[in-house]
């Protein structure tokens, strides 16, 4: 489960804001462990940004990243942008930095009970 940190451009402050939940293309088991980490995200952080694609009708964006790409299923987040002022002071926050570590913890949970019934 890779955590990243986006950015937008090189060496500028750019206006690009948020996390976003990644999986790869096409309709599978990760497309409902992404959809997990997503509502456990919103619910937990509803007042911090997220950038979502529902062109496949889930919050998820989609690209065949080598991370991604396993037997297993795989998410990955991109977690806000740190070329944009408002995202790094996110990104520096310890408390949030706490509160997604517990996410993560609980996405790993849920996303374990979905896929081992």
């Amino acid at each position: 489960f890779p955590v990243t940190i986006n950015a937008a451009g090189m060496g500028e402050w750019k206006n690009a804001r948020g996390y976003s939940v990644w999986t790869t293309i096409g309709r599978t088991k990760s497309d409902n462990c992404g959809q997990i980490l997503f509502d456990l995200l919103s619910a937990e952080s509803p007042n911090i940004p997220s950038r979502k694609d529902y062109s496949d009708k889930d919050a998820d964006y989609e690209s065949n990243f080598t991370v991604l790409t396993s037997i297993h299923p795989s998410v990955m987040l991109e977690w806000m942008f740190q070329d944009n002022a408002e995202d790094l002071k996110i990104i520096k926050d310890t408390t949030i930095s706490n509160r997604l570590i517990q996410v993560v913890v609980q996405f790993i949970i849920e996303c374990e009970k979905y896929l081992i019934p």
